[in-house]
C-alpha cells in the first residue's frame, strides 16, 4: 500500500505520516529527504531544493 500525503508547509503531514506508521506499521520516506538525495547524490539530473513541486514531478 502507498499512502500520498501532501498539504501546505505546517498542515500536520508528518504529524500524519507518524500516526499511519504506528497504526498500519509502515515506513515513510520524506520527499524532502528524497529531494536532497538527488540534489547531493546525482546534481547533474538537475533536480534540486529550488524547483517548485510541478517542476520535480
Amino acid at each position: 500500500m502507498l499512502y500520498i500525503i501532501s498539504g501546505s508547509s505546517r498542515s500536520g503531514k508528518t504529524l500524519m505520516a507518524k500516526k499511519i506508521l504506528a497504526e498500519k506499521g509502515v515506513s515513510y520516506l520524506l520527499l524532502d529527504w528524497l529531494v536532497m538525495g538527488f540534489t547531493n547524490g546525482i546534481p547533474e539530473y538537475g533536480i534540486h531544493d529550488r524547483l517548485f513541486p510541478d517542476e520535480i514531478a
